[in-house]
């Protein structure tokens, strides 16, 4: 009972957890125990549900982003970025400079990894710019958004 109060349970809610835990479990034993799909029945849902199963192209990229919050802030920002920019093209490592340099917090320490999107999901500036990249390039200059300036580095494509 004191374990259940340093954690702020009680012991009817702990009960109820446990009830319900165990009869999650039960059901999905039952539930996969007569699943049994054939490869034809799985190719004749597949060609009847193909929509469902469509992804559009994705392409992977990375950036190093600057912030620019503030319109006084625009010139040090591009300043900064082009001066990381010649780094790159003296061949800097881009991950190791976005965990360094890059100013977005949410992906800074996967070393600017953004992940795979498809058109429309990101800012038009942006994509602009990083679709057109072949895998391991980046633009020439860095990339305007109302975020600030970015350095993009494409990776793979994803098919649709």
């Amino acid at each position: 009972e004191s374990e259940l109060a340093r954690n702020n349970f009680s012991v009817p809610d702990f009960r109820r957890e446990l009830k319900e835990r165990q009869i999650l479990k039960k059901m999905r034993e039952l539930l996969s125990a007569g699943a049994k799909v054939s490869d034809k029945d799985a190719a004749s849902y597949f060609e009847q549900n193909k929509k469902n199963f469509n992804q559009p192209e994705k392409i992977e990229a990375a950036h190093i982003l600057f912030k620019v919050e503030k319109p006084a802030q625009d010139a040090a920002a591009r300043q900064k970025a082009e001066k990381l920019l010649e780094e790159l093209k003296a061949g800097a490592d881009f991950k190791a400079l976005a965990k360094k340099h890059s100013e977005d917090s949410s992906n800074k320490d996967k070393g600017g990894d953004l992940g795979a999107f498809a058109k429309g999901d990101m800012v038009p500036s942006f994509e602009s710019a990083a679709w057109p990249l072949k895998p391991g390039e980046y633009p020439q200059t860095p990339v305007k958004t109302d975020f600030g300036y970015h350095l993009i580095l494409r990776g793979r494509t994803l098919p649709a």
